[in-house]
């Protein structure tokens, strides 16, 4: 690439056409201001060499507000679902900003960004009872990394300082407060006849997650075939809570079989909103969804948690979140002998790593189990 001196008056510039991100050049201007020709020729010939190395990035006054509320509007917001840019747009706005926004971007470096990831550890919850846990931590790192990659890939800097940062670990998903099966069977027998008995059956014997029990609707549950189509969810958004037409990943997407235990509770439920919406006539609501009240009002995911939760404190039940009856239902599989591939695509994970990540001290316990039963053997 190469660059000119120009001189203006008593100013010397140096000039040189930048290819833009649409292909076409813009010619960029670089102000030496007033020196001697002899200081100026030296400045073109480092700029010279910078631009041949390709670690030269033209003076910019953007700060760092600037450039993520650019990045978030203008990259992120078109190319990503809704939720994804509602989870960047909080980060950003409620730590990035208020942390780093006043800085230039071109003058961030290692040591301040390092601070607000150290202090992030210790501080950062926004109620004041203390640190985020690593693996938000690690949301936040990707975010910010993701964005300065977009930076230096349109020459805004020459370097992206998150290479250099350190970060606590993440950590490993706690699948230990599942049930086992005697928990399940009580729980399975304490839920019968309840509203929430088609969620927790949902939840226990597929491994369905909340924002897909959320957003089951009739039209992809074939009770004459016995299966259910996972492919919508319902979750929320900074508009509401939203139905979207597809599933968190294209794995989790999916077909499964229903046992005869569920599908009987699947036909009676039909049943029962069929008649449900001729006692409520014209103040019933009418949508497909499996999950919902008598009225057929939406029940949203948050509040789903809320009912469960309630449910297990009123009948003395074990302590679990909404999510842990996946876990439970994927331990049980597991224990049970079925095999790793077979879980995966059920649970919907993109890849057979996940569940060794998530269940590794499940498959570890199997692992001793099955050493025990060889030395069994050499020794009777």
């Amino acid at each position: 690439m190469k660059c000119s001196l120009t001189k203006k008056g008593n100013n010397y510039y140096v000039t040189y056409n930048k290819k833009m991100p649409d292909g076409k050049y813009k010619k960029i201007w670089i102000t030496l201001g007033e020196t001697k020709m002899s200081e100026a020729n030296k400045k073109l010939t480092d700029i010279q060499s910078k631009i041949y190395k390709g670690i030269f990035v033209a003076p910019d006054n953007m700060t760092v507000k600037e450039f993520l509320e650019y990045w978030l509007e203008t990259i992120i917001k078109p190319a990503k679902e809704i939720t994804t840019y509602d989870g960047y747009k909080s980060i950003i706005n409620v730590h990035l900003i208020p942390q780093l926004g006043h800085l230039k971007l071109q003058k961030l470096n290692i040591m301040t960004v390092q601070d607000y990831f150290n202090k992030l550890k210790i501080e950062g919850r926004c109620d004041g009872k203390g640190g985020l846990s690593a693996n938000t931590i690690h949301k936040h790192y990707a975010l910010l990394n993701k964005a300065l990659k977009y930076a230096l890939k349109n020459e805004i800097i020459y370097r992206n300082i998150m290479e250099a940062i350190e970060i606590p670990k993440k950590e490993s998903s706690d699948v230990s407060q599942s049930y086992n099966e005697e928990q399940m069977k009580t729980l399975l027998s304490k839920v019968k006849d309840t509203r929430l008995e088609i969620p927790v059956f949902l939840g226990l014997i597929l491994g369905l997650r909340r924002s897909e029990i959320c957003g089951l609707q009739w039209q992809n549950v074939d009770l004459i075939k016995g299966t259910i189509h996972i492919k919508n969810t319902r979750v929320h958004t900074s508009n509401g809570f939203e139905t979207k037409p597809r599933t968190k990943n294209k794995s989790s997407n999916r077909k499964l079989k229903i046992g005869t235990t569920l599908l009987t509770l699947l036909k009676n439920e039909r049943k029962k909103q069929m008649e449900y919406k001729l006692l409520y006539g014209e103040k019933y609501i009418s949508n497909d969804f499996v999950f919902k009240n008598q009225d057929g009002e939406l029940i949203d995911p948050g509040t789903l948690t809320h009912l469960f939760s309630n449910f297990l404190a009123k009948n003395d039940l074990s302590k679990i979140r909404l999510h842990d009856l996946r876990h439970t239902f994927a331990t049980i599989m597991l224990k049970r002998g079925i095999d790793h591939k077979t879980v995966q695509q059920m649970l919907g994970h993109s890849n057979i790593y996940t569940l060794f990540n998530i269940y590794g001290h499940v498959l570890a316990e199997m692992e001793d189990e099955a050493v025990g039963v060889l030395e069994d053997i050499l020794q009777s």
